[in-house]
Order: structure tokens, then C-alpha cells, then sequence
């Protein structure tokens, strides 16, 4: 299961990776919450909305359609739920909901058949607080019986058979019911107390259902590309610009971050700077110069799949706060006055 676990956390992109949440449970509505977390979040949140809308239009369909019947895409149902998480999961980023949803997908692979979606809500979270949290249990042929009423997770975690496993790819963690880690005792303490509110059991599962969901998030997925305005999983078209000298703000990006920015330009003359984005590190720095709410800042693939942070029309000037300003600005803590000329 471990190595199940490891695999989603290669995959995926999460809030976890930015900052470990055990010490910081705030996502909002906070003065230490950093930068990259907050738009890290807000592009989440994009990236949830949009699939949930295609989500409602394939429910709608009609019958005549070409598409399938999709009637148990309810708002809530474990299929709306479910599909959800793993087609936003197929973009390389989420959290606890994606993260459990893309473990299940590499645990039907590997032939685990009875699990249980477990989720719990933190009663006590503050504002600006994560309110709830997801993680798969398997090897679990029934729910237990006598759980008592606003169950924690601990209640449950006591009824389970001995060789049921506990998968949490948000935090990274495999254990069983008689071996929790201290990671997962302080992740749910930092938020106060916990409460089961939602459980999905399926037992025997396998390739019928796998192949089933794979196809429904295949069908949102290519839905979600077409939404211009998101900042994930775009293919973006460097064949078709031209490389150019490096600017001055291109040359203050690559001063003042970790990353390493190029300029290309199109046929008007329009400037993107450009990083490739290696590794975690490399993203959350992007994440740090990124402003979602400004429309700064995105993330495209090239056509070798290989993902990058994309600034573009850097040079512009007819729209207000202007983007060149706006590096300077968030740069400028410790001014180079000869980059900033």
C-alpha cells in the first residue's frame, strides 16, 4: 500500500507539498498562510467548479443521447463525489479528495476489491480552516457494526479487522487500525475533533468499475481542457514563438527566483517569459509569483508533455495593474536598481 501511496504523491500536486498542513491547518482567513498556498487553493477551487459544471450538463443529457445516462450523478452521490476528484486529479493537482480518488484507481490495479471511502468533517475547525478531510480504507469486507452517533475516526478505527489498511495519499501515509502514525494524531488534532459524515462501501469491486469511471473522467477531462481560462494542463504552442534576448524583468525573474525564465514572442510582438517546472520546488515558486485573481501566471504543458510557468504579455501596458508591474512589485523587497530601470 505504500508504495500505492508514494505513486499518488508523485502524481499529484497537493497543498501538502507547499507546506505541511499538520502545521498549517489554515488555508485562508489568516495572516501566516502563505502566498503559494492561498493561490494554490483559489486554482483548486477553479478546477472543482468547472468539473462540476460539466458534471451537471452530462446529467442532464437526454436519453436520446449519445452520451450514457448518467442519473447517479446526483450532487453528493459517491459517482458525482468520485468522478469529481479524479478528473481534476488527471491535471496533476488536488487535495485530500483527489489524492484518495486517484489511490483507488492504483488500487484496483493492483487488485484490491472491498474498500470504503471514508469521510470525515473537523466540528471544530475555525475559519479560514480546512472543514473536512478524505482517505481510503481496504481490505474491508463490511462497515462495522456499533459505531455510535458523530462517530471519530478513531471510534472506527477500533472495529476494524486487524488486517484492514488505512491509505492516506494526502499525507502521505499507509498504516493499519493498531499502528496509526503520530503524523496522522497531529494532522486531526490540529483542527480539534473529528466526525465520520460520509462513507462509500463497495465490495468486489474491480475492471467493470474501473473501466466505467476511467471512461466518465475521460469525457469530463476533455470537457474541462476546452475552459481557455484555467491554469492547468493547457498545451502551450512554443513552436510557433520566436526566442528573444533576455529582458529586464525576465533577468529580475531570474535574479530574485529559483526558477529559470526565457523570453519568446509572437508575430505582434507579445512577451511571455517562461520556466520550466522540474520538480515541487519549481512549482511551489511559481505558485509564489503567481496572482490567480489577476489572471498572472499559469501553468501549460508542451507538446513533449513537459510542464511549464508561463507569464505571458510581460511587455504589455494597456491594461492596469500591468503584469510587469506587478513582478516588480512582488520582487522588489531587496530592489536591484539596475534590473528595475
Amino acid at each position: 500500500m505504500q508504495q500505492l501511496v508514494d505513486k499518488v504523491r508523485l502524481h499529484i500536486f497537493t497543498s501538502n507539498d507547499i507546506i505541511p498542513r499538520v502545521s498549517q491547518p489554515y488555508f485562508h482567513n489568516h495572516p501566516s498562510v502563505p502566498k503559494a498556498l492561498t493561490n494554490f487553493k483559489l486554482s483548486l477551487q477553479e478546477y472543482r467548479m468547472e468539473t462540476s459544471k460539466h458534471l451537471a450538463i452530462l446529467r442532464q443529457a437526454p436519453v436520446h443521447s449519445s452520451l450514457p445516462t448518467l442519473s447517479d450523478l446526483s450532487i453528493g452521490s459517491f459517482s458525482h463525489v468520485f468522478v469529481g476528484a479524479l478528473t481534476v486529479s488527471s491535471f496533476g493537482i488536488g487535495d485530500c479528495a483527489e489524492s484518495s480518488a486517484k489511490l483507488v484507481i492504483e488500487m484496483l490495479v493492483k487488485g484490491y476489491g472491498d474498500l470504503a471511502f471514508i469521510g470525515i468533517k473537523f466540528p471544530a475547525a475555525k475559519l479560514g480552516m480546512e472543514q473536512t478531510h478524505q482517505f481510503i480504507i481496504a481490505n474491508l469486507p463490511k462497515i462495522p457494526s456499533g459505531l455510535p452517533q458523530k462517530a471519530s475516526i478513531y471510534d472506527l478505527f477500533k472495529l476494524l479487522p486487524r488486517n484492514a489498511v488505512i491509505g492516506d495519499a494526502f499525507l502521505g501515509l499507509a498504516f493499519t487500525p493498531d499502528s496509526v502514525p503520530n503524523t496522522f494524531r497531529e494532522y486531526a488534532a490540529a483542527y480539534g475533533e473529528t466526525e465520520i459524515v460520509q462513507c462509500f462501501h463497495f465490495c468486489n469491486i474491480g475492471w467493470n468499475f474501473l473501466n466505467h469511471y476511467l471512461s466518465l473522467t475521460k469525457q469530463i477531462t476533455e470537457r474541462v481542457k476546452l475552459q481557455q481560462d484555467l491554469f492547468y494542463g493547457k498545451v502551450y504552442d512554443l513552436d510557433s514563438k520566436m526566442p528573444i534576448p533576455e529582458t529586464s524583468i525576465i533577468a529580475l525573474l531570474n535574479v530574485k527566483t529559483t526558477l529559470v525564465f526565457f523570453g519568446v514572442r509572437d508575430n505582434e510582438y507579445k512577451v511571455d517569459a517562461i520556466a520550466e517546472i522540474k520538480n515541487k520546488s519549481d512549482r511551489i515558486s511559481a505558485l509564489e509569483i503567481q496572482d490567480v485573481q489577476q489572471r498572472y501566471g499559469r501553468f501549460f504543458q508542451n507538446k513533449q508533455g513537459k510542464q511549464m510557468f508561463v507569464l505571458e504579455g510581460i511587455n504589455i501596458f494597456d491594461h492596469k495593474p500591468n503584469i510587469g508591474e506587478y513582478i516588480k512589485q512582488i520582487l522588489s523587497d531587496h530592489k536591484i536598481p539596475h534590473l528595475l530601470s
